[in-house]
């Protein structure tokens, strides 16, 4: 019995880690996004953005791999039945139905993305753009 006891608890203290550790990484990115006047290179946002997501889905894989350890206090059968549905969830949560998202990539040696301030023509007064 104690086993199915360390078991469950050594997976709800990994699944609580990891949702931590994903609440830091997106902390993190939040202050490095937010942070006025600074020169932060977009990897380093886009680092810690894609590390919280992976903890965050890690925090949740086992979640979802307690629930059968749970039910083990109940019997093997309905550990097992749980394990086969199990299965068949995260098969559709995993499966791919719909096509990537293309980027655009830089065409002829300019940026795709360009400043708001770059992009504007001019400037009209707010009492034209008002009425």
């Amino acid at each position: 019995m104690s086993i199915k006891f360390i078991s469950l608890l050594l997976c709800f203290m990994l699944a609580f880690s990891c949702f931590v550790q994903s609440s830091r990484c997106f902390i993190h990115a939040n202050y490095l996004i937010s942070t006025p006047d600074t020169d932060i290179p977009i990897s380093y946002v886009e680092l810690a953005v894609i590390r919280g997501g992976d903890f965050w889905s890690l925090g949740l894989r086992s979640l979802y791999f307690a629930t059968p350890l749970l039910l083990w206090f109940f019997g093997p059968i309905p550990m097992f039945a749980t394990s086969i549905g199990m299965v068949f969830l995260l098969h559709y949560l995993d499966k791919n139905t719909r096509e990537l998202h293309r980027h655009r990539s830089s065409v002829n040696g300019k940026q795709p993305y360009q400043k708001l301030e770059g992009t504007t023509s001019r400037r009209e007064p707010i009492e034209r753009l008002v009425m």
